[in-house]
């Protein structure tokens, strides 16, 4: 069974391929700040997500890239469009 965060994971890949590449893991989250994604993830993600370190265990990925590959393509459609949040949330995540 596929989960939601799952299911809109391979949406926004399909889409990602669709539009003619395939997005590198630095390009999500190379400058990204894990103090203001702490912030951002509290005032934007926590509502629904509770824990950021349960989250994480559900993101697929064996290593930290395949990880930020994974939230890259999800956090866009998943109330993330804007870039350098994206980023900041994604360096958050990564160092819990």
């Amino acid at each position: 069974m596929m989960t939601r965060s799952k299911a809109a994971c391979v949406l926004a890949l399909t889409g990602t391929l669709l539009a003619g590449g395939m997005p590198t893991p630095a390009a999500f989250a190379a400058d990204g700040d894990p103090v203001a994604g702490a912030e951002s993830f509290t005032r934007a993600c926590q509502r629904c997500h509770r824990s950021p370190e349960q989250l994480m265990m559900q993101v697929d990925g064996a290593t930290p890239e395949d990880k930020t590959q994974t939230l890259g393509v999800l956090l866009p459609a998943h109330h993330a469009a804007d870039a350098t949040l994206r980023a900041n949330i994604i360096a958050y995540l990564l160092s819990l």
